[in-house]
């Protein structure tokens, strides 16, 4: 049988804190938290099931398995043959409880528009808010991570919420890193919630998806509640909103102006570089509602420079862009349709490095 084994789950007290470890084929799967852990053989089966099926392969678990996230796991399955081309995804292993869920909820939150969004409009219901390190941010990344902890505190601290970091290295693992991120992360987000399913029993993922938008991704509603098991319950957030509507609702909000962190390329000890295209973008919406000035995570700068300065934006994002066209001023305008004008001779170029990285990927698992 071709099948990516997972056995050895435990956990247990680590000094002031929790740890959770598995090994996953021929490595070690290591999670540490603030706060304790449950041993959930889902959270290991939700984060390695598409990057078994990435390369065509089941899951052999040793642990017990909730029947209700095996039935609800089809659904993964099925979407991933159908959106990446993926095969096989059944899941062998013992038949495990169904557990009652607990009522508190939990937003996984990474500090962006979405998160920002799904914690101000469900402000009422959130008990924790949930940080992963090691999953946008490297582990490696210790300084960097720092700086964020100390920000989500003190905005946990305002917000009147309870914090909890997990340490997980997930990523680093070649049994993971099969498949690309934007298709794996939604499972690594529902392996963090099932290990917290002895605090919370239901677990709020902010939508990185507008409506619009018609594209396969690992965290959208039609993939983030197939994770769900009989003791968490997994909620796609705001999905009927597009990113200039959470800006708007968010514009007015004090967290927003001093705690927002879009940025992924960390090319700065901001935590916003303010130049990179998510930064950009997030700029201009802000600046169409009418707040750009109240933002205080992103350092000054001209933002007609910064949009000079791209090369292009993906055509995913295109229509974030033109959404706020009619809201901005006549010469940020001016720089925004010139963006646009030059983004496809800048995609084709990005294609085809795509297309390099994708194959090395695939080559590296082969020869392994």
């Amino acid at each position: 049988m071709n099948a990516l084994s997972i056995t050895s789950l435990e956990t247990g007290p680590d000094g002031g804190g929790w740890r959770a470890t598995a090994t996953v084929g021929r490595h070690r799967v290591e999670i540490r938290a603030t706060h304790p852990l449950t041993a959930s053989a889902e959270a290991l089966a939700s984060a390695f099931l598409l990057p078994a099926m990435a390369r065509g392969a089941d899951l052999a678990v040793a642990e017990p398995l909730c029947p209700r996230w095996r039935a609800n796991v089809t659904t993964v399955r099925d979407l991933a043959r159908q959106w990446w081309g993926y095969r096989n995804g059944a899941v062998h292993g013992p038949e495990g409880a169904v557990l009652d869920p607990l009522p508190d909820t939990a937003l996984m939150f990474g500090g962006g528009v979405d998160s920002i969004f799904s914690l101000v409009t469900r402000m009422a219901d959130i008990r924790y808010l949930v940080f992963v390190q090691g999953y946008d941010v490297p582990l490696a990344d210790a300084e960097r991570l720092a700086r964020i902890d100390d920000w989500n505190r003190r905005l946990a601290a305002e917000a009147g919420k309870e914090l909890i970091i997990l340490r997980a290295n997930l990523r680093s693992l070649p049994e993971f890193r099969v498949a690309p991120w934007a298709v794996a992360h939604g499972g690594a987000l529902a392996a963090a919630a099932h290990l917290l399913a002895g605090l919370a029993g239901r677990f709020l993922l902010p939508s990185s998806q507008p409506p619009w938008v018609d594209h396969p991704w690992g965290s959208c509603p039609a993939l983030d509640h197939a994770w769900s098991s009989s003791a968490m319950t997994l909620e796609c957030h705001g999905a009927e909103q597009d990113r200039f509507g959470k800006v708007q609702g968010i514009a007015q909000s004090p967290l927003a102006h001093r705690y927002l962190r879009v940025c992924w390329r960390h090319t700065s000890d901001d935590l916003n570089c303010g130049v990179c295209e998510k930064c950009v973008r997030t700029q201009v919406a802000f600046l169409a509602a009418g707040a750009l000035d109240r933002l205080r995570t992103f350092p000054p700068g001209s933002l007609v420079a910064r949009l000079d300065a791209l090369p292009g934006v993906a055509a995913l994002v295109e229509r974030n862009y033109l959404e706020v066209m009619d809201h901005l001023p006549a010469d940020v305008r001016r720089s925004v349709q010139a963006l646009l004008a030059r983004s496809p001779a800048w995609r084709r170029r990005d294609a085809r490095r795509q297309s390099l990285v994708d194959l090395a990927r695939k080559l590296r698992w082969r020869f392994r």
